[in-house]
């Protein structure tokens, strides 16, 4: 087990299978917007992925994402996965809100 004290910063990003013909990440946020991805998965329908965002910092944020070329359409939506609105380029976040978001491909 590893153990190391202090603050430890990480970076990632999505990226699609290796046979994807995309090697670009699927989704980028800032790394200082206080906004982290929580998780991401296939909608039911098969037809998008399914994104959560949460926001860790006390404030309201306005974090701009970017998306790979593949994703057609990003809406904001819920649980349920019920399409609400078309994303605008930049989406407000306040403070420890969680959003989801559908990407359809």
């Amino acid at each position: 087990m590893a153990n190391q004290e202090g603050v430890n910063s990480f970076r990632d990003a999505l990226r699609p299978h290796q046979d994807s013909p995309s090697p670009a990440p699927i989704v980028e946020l800032p790394a200082d917007s206080g906004v982290v991805i929580t998780s991401l998965r296939p909608s039911r329908d098969g037809e998008a992925l399914m994104r959560r965002l949460f926001n860790t910092a006390g404030e309201t944020v306005s974090p701009e994402l970017r998306f790979d070329a593949s994703v057609s359409e990003v809406w904001l939506s819920h649980p349920m996965e019920a399409e609400l609105a078309v994303l605008p380029a930049s989406i407000p976040l306040g403070p420890n809100e969680i959003v989801t978001l559908r990407l359809v491909r």
